[in-house]
Parts: C-alpha cells; structure tokens; sequence
C-alpha cells in the first residue's frame, strides 16, 4: 500500500513544486530543480550532485543517503535492493515524467557498496523523444 501512495503522490508533488518555485521547464534541469526543492528529498539529509550535460540529459549522484545508511549496518540487503532498485527508479520517474513524459532514470551505480565512502547511487536522467 505504502508503495501505491508514494507513485500516486509523486507527479502531483513535482506539479505543486513546479507551480510554487515558479519551474518553467519541462526537461531534466526542471526536473533537477525540483527535486533540490522537494521536502520528501531534502537537502542535508540527502547529499547530492546534479550535472547537466544538455536539457534533456543529466546525472544525478547520491553521495548520502538516510536509508542507505539506516538499513546497511544491518545486512538486510533485500530491503536496499528493493527502495534503491525498484522502488527509487519508479518514483524518481513517476515524478520525473510531469517534467518530460519520456524522462528516463537508467542507474549506473546502485548498492550494494563495498565501503561506506563510495557513493550511495547514480543515476542518468534522460529524455528521448519517440522513445517510448
């Protein structure tokens, strides 16, 4: 149930940020700006990078993550696998696609880390018109 919720109320978070903080675009630096402003993903609590090659491709690396470093001290690497695999890619999706339909999260690096000063996650954002 819990997961439900969380990909009903991601596109219409990204649309009240969106229409608050006054986001015009509607590709991935859209996207990006959004999320530094979403409070489901703060700033402080999350440490984050965003590099935008061009408007319609970025990426986006966690270097903290609260729930990497709640759940990895205690091996449960089935609880990582599914929020940072399956259920991370989705909801930065869902909420992505109110900025571009066809906006993409392809992950170049997820958990399981050999070393707590890896990276927690990084993620292409794209967007390929005609893709889908």
């Amino acid at each position: 149930m819990w997961k439900e919720l969380w990909f009903r109320t991601a596109p219409q978070a990204a649309e009240r940020i969106a229409k608050t903080f006054k986001i015009k675009e509607r590709n991935v630096i859209g996207f990006f700006k959004s999320l530094q402003l979403d409070p489901f993903f703060p700033i402080g609590r999350f440490v984050v990078d965003y590099e935008v090659k061009n408007p319609n491709l970025g990426i986006m690396t966690v270097q903290r993550c609260p729930a990497l470093l709640r759940w990895e001290p205690t091996g449960d690497t089935k609880f990582i696998e599914l929020v940072c695999s399956d259920l991370e890619r989705v909801a930065f999706q869902d909420y992505g696609r109110f900025y571009h339909p066809e906006l993409k999260m392809i992950p170049l690096k997820l958990p399981p880390r050999q070393s707590p000063n890896e990276i927690a996650c990084k993620w292409e954002v794209r967007i390929e018109p005609g893709s889908s």
